[in-house]
């Protein structure tokens, strides 16, 4: 099978870009024949060198399908479906799409031959706005990498000194992009908490792992509410790197409000670290329901604050201290095994 394969920015930090280098290798590992086609980030000059070569690769290649793995790139699919028959699919991932105001991305969504979705979460938002694609949705969630992430015990006293944190830190942990469309991640929150929760758990600081133009903002906050020695803003970190902020924390905490699975739970998990979710989005898709993390209103500091208490004092459930515990079963559920068994089922779907 031919795959024209449509993405945006391969090479970046987050969890789509993750998710696509993951879903290329198992396309690969399936002998699928892909030519990859990239949007740059150079603005209106890069928009029209990917669709210059969209349109070379495709006659180049003659795909049997195209794969758009963002549903912006959705309308292009459509056309080359309407003036040369050939099918495409649509990756979807979240609040992209529980709210679509486009008409030309609606119609894009209900001609394709499938849309994958990542949560059931996801799934029901898109069957709120577009229920003709019943039917035609598969769910392929997110996955982690237990090679990558994984329990290291080592001293963390250095990581601690880089941001003048004391060593005996009992360290709350968020990694998530920094931006201003995305401050549903539930980072104000905690850093609101902050002041309570130091009541209780003296020693505790809070580490915020991620880059993006809401730093800024979060930097005056901190030094509004007086946290400066109990915060820490790390900006961009590695893909290597972040093994070691993962093992570095005490508890991950994300009360989000806008999640469309959430890998970076899953990737706490594989480090075996306590976890704090919102349930008011997919991120309870990630803990399974609760099994394994603690959910909370995310739009509630009391239960925000009772959880990560919880944690750090040591009175949650066991199971969230048993490490070995938290990993066998992401793994199970959510490694990169699993994810090629789906990736599998869905190209046996494409040629059945």
């Amino acid at each position: 099978m031919k795959i024209l394969f449509l993405a945006s920015d391969l090479n970046r930090l987050g969890g789509i870009q993750s998710y696509n280098r993951g879903l290329l290798e198992s396309l690969r590992g399936e002998g699928m024949d892909i030519l990859i086609v990239e949007l740059g980030n150079n603005g209106l000059f890069s928009k029209f060198a990917f669709i210059l070569k969209f349109v070379i690769s495709f006659l180049r290649l003659k795909p049997d399908f195209v794969f758009c793995s963002h549903i912006n790139f959705s309308p292009i699919g459509l056309f080359f479906k309407k003036f040369f028959g050939r099918d495409y699919i649509i990756f979807t991932h979240g609040i992209e799409v529980w709210k679509i105001g486009s008409a030309l991305k609606r119609k894009s969504l209900a001609r394709a031959k499938i849309v994958v979705t990542v949560s059931e979460f996801t799934k029901r938002k898109l069957l709120e706005e577009i229920p003709a694609i019943n039917g035609k949705i598969f769910l392929l969630p997110n996955f982690v990498d237990g090679d990558k992430f994984f329990i290291k015990k080592e001293d963390k006293a250095e990581l601690l000194e880089k941001y003048g944190l004391p060593r005996n830190s009992r360290i709350i942990l968020t990694v998530a992009r920094l931006a201003s469309s995305e401050k549903y991640k539930g980072y104000d929150e905690i850093i609101r908490a902050l002041p309570k929760i130091v009541s209780e758990v003296p020693d505790v600081a809070y580490v915020i792992v991620g880059e993006g133009d809401d730093s800024a903002r979060i930097s005056r906050l901190v030094r509004e509410l007086g946290l400066g020695e109990r915060v820490a803003l790390t900006g961009r970190v590695s893909d290597a790197e972040l093994l070691d902020y993962f093992n570095l924390c005490d508890v991950f905490a994300m009360p989000s409000l806008g999640e469309g699975f959430g890998i970076v739970f899953l990737n706490a998990l594989a480090c075996g670290k306590p976890v704090v979710a919102g349930d008011k989005d997919a991120s309870r898709e990630a803990v399974l329901n609760g099994e394994l993390g603690i959910l909370v209103d995310p739009q509630s500091e009391p239960e925000i604050i009772r959880a990560i208490e919880s944690v750090l004092s040591g009175r949650a459930d066991k199971r969230f201290f048993d490490g070995r515990f938290l990993r066998d079963k992401v793994l199970g559920v959510f490694g990169f095994d699993k994810f090629k068994e789906w990736v599998r089922i869905l190209l046996n779907e494409l040629q059945g």
